[in-house]
């Protein structure tokens, strides 16, 4: 996305959420526009970003009606959509200008929510459509023009949704723990959390309530050591979603 700004000749900066401390509220004041981009969880923005949005103080930070845009994917079907996104950026000083869904895969295949993800030629389509989705989106931001897109029958079910797994997301860092039998004290769940939500002290691992259920631990883990809820999800009937490059 940042490449086909730039294109464009519009300046853009790329800010990520992993580890981020303050809110950068003079790079939001100077911009034309600001863009979130981040997968539908449960029909909803992910902890990180709407935890950062409720750190936000539009008249302390020095701006309201701020244009935005939102730039989301998801595995299914995009139960988030515009509206939503709209009232929350209004409810945070900005101004939804363009929305954006952009389909690829589920992240997460666990006990009790096994997921199958989509071959690579599957995935390879859906790039296809998404790289085709960029263009018009960027194309739209460069002219001024608003682009709105995703408001179908798909969000309907999206309220119901948000209300039955809000509460499950916050509390998600309670069913995760390490087996100690099988980690190898790589650190790595430790190293790249990107809320730096696990500790490891005197031999063992707490996960700590900034999780925002990212799944990054046990997706990423390479000795498959991150339990849910105590459980095991052995490799072989549980894959682990490592991007678009790791589907075969």
């Amino acid at each position: 996305m940042k490449k086909r700004l730039v294109s464009g000749k519009n300046k853009c900066e790329l800010i990520s959420l992993d580890r981020l401390k303050t809110v950068p509220y003079e790079k939001i004041r100077s911009a034309g526009a600001v863009g979130f981009a981040f997968p539908v969880y449960g029909a909803d923005m992910p902890l990180i970003v709407s935890r950062l949005l409720e750190r936000m103080d539009p008249t302390a930070g020095g701006f309201r009606d701020k244009p935005a845009f939102v730039l989301t994917t998801a595995g299914y079907a995009d139960a988030y959509g515009p509206f939503e996104a709209g009232k929350t950026m209004r409810k945070h000083g900005f101004r939804l200008v363009a929305y954006v869904n952009v389909r690829v895969s589920i992240n997460i295949s666990l006990p009790g929510g096994k997921a199958a993800f989509p071959s690579a030629a599957v995935m390879k389509r859906r790039l296809e459509r998404g790289e085709k989705a960029l263009d018009r989106l960027a194309g739209k931001l460069t002219e001024g023009k608003r682009h709105i897109t995703n408001a179908g029958p798909n969000l309907l079910p999206g309220a119901m949704i948000r209300k039955a797994t809000k509460k499950r997301q916050e509390e998600q860092y309670q069913a995760l723990s390490v087996d100690s039998t099988r980690c190898i004290r790589c650190m790595s769940c430790v190293r790249d959390c990107p809320t730096e939500s696990i500790i490891f002290k005197d031999g063992d691992f707490t996960f700590m309530p900034s999780c925002t259920a990212c799944f990054r631990c046990y997706n990423f883990c390479p000795a498959f050591a991150v339990l849910i809820n105590g459980r095991y999800a052995a490799p072989e009937g549980y894959e682990r979603y490592q991007g678009p490059e790791s589907l075969k």
